[in-house]
């Protein structure tokens, strides 16, 4: 068999690129691009995943408060949004005046339920980062002026009921 031969028009211009392939400029220009593809990928893609991990944590208390209520659920966060009250309440009618509560307070950082609590005719919300209160009305307003509220602050820290303070 025989061999082909290729035959260059130039062959000082190959050289040339080949030389120009080669030269410190070139070299540099692959340099960047190699820092780019190998250091700064895998950067964008590590921030991905924990984004992606703290997105699927964020969206577990979501499927089982639509698992538990099944309509129009609130959510509400405490200061440091490490964890949610999610609740549903119900609107009056006829046959029911008193509008129903249902909430759970949900760990977001430790994908656990805390505390769940059904009540009529309530209202639920974060006093501060790690207490809730659960006010039920109507408050009453006493002969010398303190209004006594009904319910309770639960602390999410000691895991318990308080009472609510009366205020003057």
């Amino acid at each position: 068999m025989g061999r082909s031969k290729i035959k260059l028009k130039n062959p000082k211009n190959l050289n040339e690129k080949i030389i120009d392939l080669f030269s410190s400029e070139s070299i540099q220009r692959f340099s960047r691009m190699a820092f780019l593809f190998f250091i700064m990928v895998p950067l964008a893609c590590s921030g991905t995943h924990k984004e992606s991990k703290n997105h699927s944590k964020m969206e577990k208390y979501r499927s089982i408060a639509a698992a538990k209520y099944q309509g129009n659920v609130q959510y509400l966060f405490n200061e440091s949004r490490s964890q949610v009250i999610c609740l549903q309440s119900s609107k009056p009618t006829g046959l029911k005046p008193h509008p129903e509560l249902d909430f759970f307070i949900y760990d977001i950082s430790e994908e656990s339920t805390l505390f769940e609590d059904s009540l009529i005719n309530a209202k639920v919300s974060w006093i501060n980062n790690s207490q809730v209160q659960v006010e039920f009305i109507p408050e009453i307003i006493s002969e010398d002026g303190e209004l006594s509220k009904l319910g309770y602050i639960y602390d999410v820290n000691m895991m318990q009921k308080l009472p609510i303070e009366p205020q003057k």
